[in-house]
């Protein structure tokens, strides 16, 4: 009996792993293939800029800010290079109380219209987003952070979407530079990969509930303020959806960021997403009632709950190994087992020592990523709250 309890918990929790990380982008697949879905109109097509500038909406490219001295003139530059009629883009410059020569550098692009807002103190950055809606005019809030090149067109193609009038929020295509610099950097770019062809595919589905924070667009009515201790990328996206709107996927707005190239700042990053996210997710729970939004509650479940919820299944796969054990069966699949244990043991340790063993190496990264989504999950169960980051 206890062997198959075992078994049966075992193959539920690998079929689950396997449709996390695999299964669920090709069922999108499948059903994109088909033109299933609310919504049959890709990205692509979702609307074209009027040939008359004139016409075109006014853009307020949001940029929050904390101690960017080394790259905010960098990023400033690179936001009045855009391929966007310089007089409907204004530059708003939060600086969430920043102690080097951050505001120093920012004012002097007040005459080429950048405007500096600082705050008192630290807010955090999702508080610092709220006060620039204080200053900033445009009819689309484009949000970006400093470590952030967008590709010279990236606001244009941003913006062209919106010409649908049921679009209210728009994502780029966030890429990373370094993703070959080491194997930290390396694996998570294979997951990003993974994770832009899934928003790609929600986005044509008329699916798509989540965003990439450094480079967003939204309309300026729909904006709801943010709290402090949820991300933007989550809940902007949900907001605008629960108002109606669509949150779509546009491949031709690219921009690029670096990747974390070591396991701690993976780890820490890991952590604190998984918490701001279930917070800024179970907010918005309406979302998740199939009965109510059944695609939109299919996506998310699929996309980020479950995924959250990874760590969960690996210890039911060990939990599972327990109980064949203990009903004296399946021998195969407890030293497969073990093994695994074992080589991921290894791949951990490659990966702390930053020697590269392999596949071992992404074994070793996978199991820390699952043990930081393990720690997140427990932080926002137990109700804590992050505030204010800092990605290093």
């Amino acid at each position: 009996m206890l062997a198959s309890v075992g078994f049966t918990l075992i193959a539920v929790c690998l079929a689950f792993l396997y449709y996390i990380y695999d299964g669920y982008g090709r069922l999108l697949s499948i059903l994109a293939s088909q033109k299933c879905g609310p919504s049959r109109k890709a990205v692509e097509n979702a609307g074209e800029l009027n040939d008359d500038i004139s016409l075109w909406p006014s853009v307020s490219v949001i940029l929050p800010v904390f101690n960017e001295e080394p790259r905010v003139v960098t990023k400033l530059r690179n936001i009045l290079a855009q391929d966007y009629p310089r007089d409907k883009l204004e530059i708003v410059v939060v600086s969430d109380g920043s102690t080097d020569k951050t505001d120093d550098l920012v004012a002097e692009f007040a005459e080429q219209g950048v405007r500096l807002f600082k705050t008192p103190g630290r807010y955090g950055k999702s508080l610092a987003q709220n006060e620039a809606l204080g200053v900033a005019s445009g009819d689309i809030l484009v949000l970006t952070d400093a470590a952030v090149e967008m590709d010279e067109a990236c606001i244009r193609e941003l913006v062209r979407p919106f010409s649908d009038q049921e679009v209210g929020c728009v994502t780029g295509a966030l890429q990373f530079r370094n993703m070959g610099d080491s194997d930290v950097a390396q694996d998570q770019g294979y997951y990003w990969q993974y994770e832009l062809k899934l928003r790609e595919l929600e986005s044509r589905l008329g699916w798509l509930a989540v965003a990439a924070g450094p480079l967003m667009a939204v309309r300026r009515d729909l904006w709801v303020p943010l709290q402090s201790w949820y991300g933007d990328d989550c809940v902007i996206p949900l907001d605008v959806i629960l108002q109606g709107k669509r949150v779509v996927h546009s491949a031709s707005a690219v921009g690029w960021d670096e990747s974390f190239n070591t396991l701690k700042q993976e780890f820490r990053a890991r952590v604190r997403m998984t918490v701001r996210n279930l917070h800024g997710t179970f907010a918005r729970r309406s979302l998740l009632n199939f009965l109510r939004y059944p695609h939109y509650a299919f996506a998310l479940w699929s996309h980020k709950i479950i995924r959250w919820c990874s760590p969960v299944f690996l210890c039911g796969i060990g939990f599972g190994v327990l109980l064949l054990w203990l009903g004296g069966g399946g021998m195969t699949l407890i030293s497969f087992f073990m093994i695994s244990m074992l080589l991921g043991t290894v791949g951990v340790i490659s990966v702390l020592l930053g020697k590269k063993v392999a596949m071992l190496g992404t074994l070793g990264n996978f199991l820390v990523v699952n043990v930081a989504f393990a720690l997140g999950l427990y932080r926002a169960v137990k109700g804590r709250r992050i505030d204010i980051y800092q990605n290093k």
